[in-house]
């Protein structure tokens, strides 16, 4: 498994979109901790998962990985008990381009993520290594105030 910084994952997700455009479905939702789970299929071959932890109300550290072992009828049927929400993220690239990920998906509220229990040492990891990056870019925010 190969845990990959947001803007490079959704950098390969884009590569794929702009090959097919068709087939993608989108599901989000909180884990335990309050870190917003992305998952982001295409077609029933390929599955990514996006970690985020919120900074502000309007900026993200997310990190993401490809997962490989999933049972997609699991994942349709929450996809079809969930609600629709909107969605738009900025992943910024090298130089002075970003990509906008816009659109329409769907939202778990019935199940916590992870949604498999085969994906909770990807998850785990994930949560990790988010957790990890936000220590690293703010510092003074790890503790809480007292």
């Amino acid at each position: 498994m190969s845990i990959e910084s947001g803007s490079q994952i959704v950098k390969r997700i884009k590569d794929v979109y702009d090959r097919d455009k068709q087939g993608w479905r989108v599901l989000a939702g909180l884990d335990s901790g309050g870190r917003l789970d992305f998952y982001i299929a295409h077609r029933n071959e390929l599955l990514w998962k996006l970690k985020s932890k919120p900074v502000n109300p309007y900026s993200y550290i997310t990190v993401g990985t490809e997962i490989r072992d999933l049972n997609f009828e699991i994942f349709m049927k929450i996809l079809e008990e969930s609600r629709p929400f909107g969605f738009q993220a900025l992943f910024p690239q090298d130089d002075l381009r970003s990509i906008l990920m816009l659109g329409l998906g769907k939202y778990t509220v019935k199940h916590r993520t992870p949604i498999l229990e085969s994906e909770k040492p990807i998850d785990e990891e994930l949560a990790k290594k988010v957790e990890e990056f936000f220590s690293k870019m703010y510092p003074e925010r790890k503790m809480a105030y007292v």
